[in-house]
């Protein structure tokens, strides 16, 4: 089994990410609004004043800066309402808002401090073992500082600034690359640990059988039954409306059958349509079916309300209060471990916006499946033609191979999902196909196990790499320098 990967479509470099957000992310009010906010303002800190070091590294307060902005920037982007709902707003100073025994200042702080230490332990690891960056990777870093450069001028800033916005103004276009140096020294550090590990299938048996309840799947039903409180209510109201909406829940759970759960459930949705809004039956069925959710872990039922010791055959069910309404869940499958195939691939895409259109980019991709056709159909032959002409560039060093694709994760791949997981395929196979991200020419490496198989390979690697890690913080010396992490500020 090899490290889970995901199938990235789109060009993607390691701080495209990063530099996506909108808004001013970073440390936040430090622009220089006399100059259309092109220059940023260096706060009185002295960003090259050593913050973090290990027995062959040693970090500045801008790098703490980098981890600090970086990670509060992709949590306000990816996360902004539930950092809301927990109590932070995103428009205040975050040392003026408490969250637990401290602030949110101090939360962010710690969880930088932590990333830094284990990238830092990840690069003493890669520099034990002799690794240092190729010259692929430094042309990756190089198109990534230049992709900061294109945001840039998309945005009509300077690069300076979209930096400073994102990462905070002690962190320059030099110190983004030193930093991006880094991550990828650890990346690589990373990597070559996880290759190192391997496990028999009676391991994986072993490790399932341990943690089932985190590899088998149910399917559920999974509906609100609101008890409609009006704000006048008087507290005996209120508990005696509650108590009407928990009973029709377990009413509606209680069927004997699935189908009669369906027609309990289908006559608690039509009580709220009722005279001229009447519906139909097909309507009915359409919204029964739509609290229908395919896939869920036992392990999710568990913390959702069920009992650990329920057996979570068909027809279980929990009715959990959630506000003024009862939630309830019903089991209509057994529980059992996926089958369903994970496979290997490489593929060139083409992308219609360097073929102008995409007919023009699916006339390139016959010409190059034609090519590989004509040659000796070899993977090395299919790898070579990744580097020649694929638009992603990310991926080029690896021939265009991307590892661990688990059938149905590609839900609006249609034609990928189609292609890749015919039970007939065999390696190397080619074809044409379309995607979300253009013309892509696709080469089957191999079927490399099942779904579940994949889960707990990926369970024994992150617990081996948590080890790991705790086997380095004993034998390297990480000390962090408090007197200059304390200046810091956000």
């Amino acid at each position: 089994m090899k490290k889970i990967t995901a199938l990235l479509l789109t060009v993607v470099f390691m701080c495209l990410p990063l530099f996506s957000c909108t808004g001013s992310g970073g440390l936040d009010g430090l622009t220089n609004e006399t100059t259309g906010g092109n220059t940023p303002v260096v706060p009185d800190i002295d960003g090259s004043q050593i913050a973090f070091t290990t027995d062959n590294f040693s970090v500045d307060l801008a790098t703490v800066s980098f981890f600090f902005n970086g990670i509060y920037s992709t949590d306000k982007a990816q996360y902004g309402s539930y950092m809301t709902m927990m109590g932070l707003d995103t428009t205040k100073p975050l040392k003026d808002q408490k969250y637990g025994d401290g602030t949110w200042f101090d939360f962010y702080l710690d969880s930088a401090l932590d990333q830094l230490e284990n990238t830092l332990l990840l690069c003493e690891y890669a520099h034990s073992c002799g690794i240092e960056l190729s010259d692929a990777d430094k042309k990756q870093l190089d198109d990534s500082m230049k992709a900061v450069e294109t945001q840039a001028k998309t945005k009509n800033v300077s690069v300076a600034q979209l930096i400073a916005d994102y990462y905070g103004p002690l962190v320059t276009e030099e110190k983004l690359r030193s930093c991006l140096e880094l991550e990828l020294l650890s990346e690589k550090g990373y990597e070559h640990y996880i290759g190192t590990l391997s496990y028999s299938e009676e391991r994986y048996e072993e490790y399932y059988a341990e943690n089932k309840e985190l590899f088998d799947y149910v399917d559920i039903y999974k509906y609100t039954v609101y008890s409609n409180i009006p704000e006048d209510a008087t507290q005996e109201e209120a508990d005696a409306m509650m108590a009407d909406a928990k009973a029709k829940a377990e009413y509606i759970c209680s069927a004997e059958t699935l189908e009669e759960f369906k027609v309990r459930l289908g006559e608690y949705i039509k009580s709220f349509y009722t005279g001229e809004n009447e519906l139909s039956e097909n309507a009915v069925a359409s919204r029964i079916e739509s609290a229908l959710t395919a896939g869920v872990t036992v392990n999710q039922l568990i913390e959702a309300g069920f009992e650990k010791d329920c057996d979570f055959a068909p027809g279980s069910y929990a009715v959990v209060e959630n506000g003024e309404n009862y939630i309830f869940i019903y089991t209509v499958t057994e529980p059992v471990r996926s089958s369903n195939l994970v496979a290997d691939m490489r593929y060139i895409l083409l992308t219609p916006e360097n073929y102008e259109t995409e007919e023009l980019a699916r006339e390139k991709a016959k010409e190059i499946h034609d090519e590989y056709l004509a040659g000796d159909k070899t993977v090395e032959s299919f790898s070579a033609l990744v580097n020649e002409y694929s638009d992603e560039e990310y991926n080029k060093s690896v021939g265009g191979l991307v590892e661990d694709i688990i059938e149905g994760a590609l839900k609006e791949e249609i034609e990928i999902n189609k292609w890749l997981f015919d039970r007939n395929r065999v390696k190397g196979d080619t074809a044409i196909v379309n995607t979300t991200a253009g013309i892509m020419v696709v080469y089957f490496e191999a079927f490399t196990g099942e779904k579940w198989q994949t889960e707990v390979h990926q369970y024994l690697q992150n617990d081996d790499y948590l080890a790991k890690l705790e086997d380095l913080r004993g034998s390297v010396k990480c000390t962090k320098i408090d007197e200059v992490i304390s200046q810091f500020e956000a």
